[in-house]
């Protein structure tokens, strides 16, 4: 019996001998996740984000259609009003630390003890989270590229990288189609989107995502000719002047109406008016926050300027 046990302990060590001879020795698996946000800043998390708090409606959700719910722990106040309404119903149980465009609650933040906080902005308050020792990813597209980047970043965060490359094949596939069925619904449609109502008159502009879906949705954006901005502030004057055939507002909650729209001074003489296309029926919570859901509000966008507008396999 002694014999066995000696011989059997001098296998085992010739074995450990032989592995590590050839270099067989398990390695230790890294599990730590980097990429660049969209500030340019490289995030680095020493393993997937398992506790994440998003500041913004765009942000939250990507978490959520991205199937993150139970890594979510914190979202801004913004995100409990203008989410699209399924996922309303997805933040129960997440902590509301506030409003998100001026100061969120850095205590509660804090409190959450989370592994990442997405942002859609750079702002004075990234700084006090990361002096937190809290990693902060930037969120804030500037093209439909983007968002689709965003979302496979939040997918490498969370260490689910997979299901993120089929949202995104999904999402791609979708806004082809859409794009498609604009373009063989005719000519281009002189359009312009309203953010903001006078005397402050907001509006999208080149460089911005929303003026890539307009022109996926079969348009032309007026302002393009004459600001050379994403979000710019333009007169009255001139949006007379460009003559758009389409109005959309997108600040309806903010007293924008066709009435409103009718009734400024001589805004009667733009062909969107005359005709009677200011379309509020496009709704701001799916066009105006970059996240999955911009192409709900990009088919949304195509119809206004293509009535009747059918897209293949896509219900309208």
């Amino acid at each position: 019996m002694k014999a066995r046990g000696w011989s059997s302990a001098l296998v085992s060590m010739a074995l450990v001998v032989v592995l590590a001879g050839c270099g067989a020795a398990p390695k230790p698996v890294s599990t730590a996740v980097q990429f660049k946000d969209d500030s340019g800043h490289v995030i680095r998390l020493k393993a997937p984000a398992s506790r994440i708090v998003a500041l913004g409606p765009s942000d939250t959700e990507i978490v959520l259609a991205l199937g993150l719910k139970k890594d979510l722990v914190g979202a801004d106040a913004a995100s409990f009003q203008y989410l699209p309404s399924r996922y309303l119903a997805e933040m129960k149980g997440v902590r509301n630390v506030g409003n998100a465009v001026t100061t969120p609650n850095l205590e509660a933040i804090k409190a959450l003890h989370p592994s990442l906080v997405l942002v859609v902005y750079s702002a004075p308050y990234d700084a006090k989270i990361e002096a937190l020792g809290i990693p902060v990813a930037v969120l804030d597209p500037t093209s439909v590229a983007g968002i689709m980047r965003d979302i496979m970043d939040v997918g490498t965060a969370s260490g689910d990288s997979g299901a993120a490359a089929q949202l995104v094949a999904k999402l791609n596939a979708e806004i082809k189609a859409i794009a498609a069925a604009a373009q063989a619904a005719g000519p281009a449609v002189s359009t312009f989107v309203e953010l903001n109502p006078p005397p402050t008159l907001y509006t999208v502009g080149p460089g911005s995502y929303i003026d890539q879906l307009i022109t996926l949705a079969g348009g032309i954006n007026v302002v393009d000719k004459i600001a050379t901005s994403a979000y710019p502030e333009v007169s009255s004057e001139q949006v007379i002047a460009a003559d758009p055939q389409v109005i959309i507002l997108q600040d309806q909650g903010f007293g924008g109406s066709a009435q409103a729209v009718s009734a400024r001074p001589g805004w009667s003489a733009i062909t969107a008016v005359k005709d009677g296309r200011i379309v509020s029926s496009v709704n701001p919570n799916l066009l105006s926050n970059p996240g999955p859901s911009v192409v709900e509000g990009l088919l949304e966008l195509a119809e206004a300027l293509h009535p009747g507008l059918r897209v293949p396999g896509i219900a309208p």
